[in-house]
């Protein structure tokens, strides 16, 4: 099994690019944890713990935090989270991507649709899985796109997909027809 600093190492031989790198890294089991908060303290914040080898401004690790937070409902920190990760790290669409979904879960419905316009431009560039595009849609109650990007990512044979079952920010399309078909095409229901 490839550690991180393997990954690196081996990332360094075939030189993709450093979206691939992080997406790569950030899927990585271990690579940092979250240990929540005491049921008697729902405020408290959860604990993050950094491997030895990552420097606490790792954008990754603000950018899970939100992820915790978001799950929470705790989303003004989510976002606060969201927006420190991309201080931290500009060449990403994964933090502009949930930031744009935590604004829009908060009723910051401008602010998510100015994140959503620039990730869109991004994808002009770079590659931004339709997946991510889905989950903003998603959380702007917009089913008919959400649906859209994800037949698209169907097509892609995104591996996002596997998720699809599972993924709490796809909730508000569960109960459509054509959610139900994109499971049983998964073959995960």
């Amino acid at each position: 099994m490839w550690t991180q600093r393997g990954l690196i190492a081996g990332f360094s031989q075939v030189d993709p690019d450093p979206e691939t790198i992080q997406a790569v890294l950030a899927y990585q089991p271990n690579s940092l944890s979250a240990t929540p908060p005491e049921p008697s303290d729902p405020r408290a914040e959860p604990q993050i713990t950094f491997p030895p080898f990552y420097a606490p401004d790792y954008w990754i690790g603000w950018y899970f935090l939100g992820e915790v937070y978001a799950q929470q409902g705790r989303v003004g920190d989510a976002i606060a989270a969201q927006q420190k990760a991309a201080e931290i790290e500009k060449n990403t669409s994964v933090t502009l991507t949930e930031l744009a979904r935590d604004c829009a879960l908060q009723g910051k419905v401008p602010e998510a649709r100015q994140a959503l316009r620039d990730l869109l431009a991004r994808s002009q560039h770079f590659h931004v899985p339709p997946y991510a595009i889905a989950t903003i849609y998603a959380a702007l109650g917009d089913k008919d796109q959400a649906l859209a990007q994800l037949e698209q990512a169907y097509n892609q044979h995104s591996f996002l997909l596997d998720f699809l079952k599972v993924d709490p920010e796809l909730d508000p399309l569960r109960s459509d027809p054509r959610f139900q078909d994109l499971l049983r095409r998964m073959k995960l229901q």
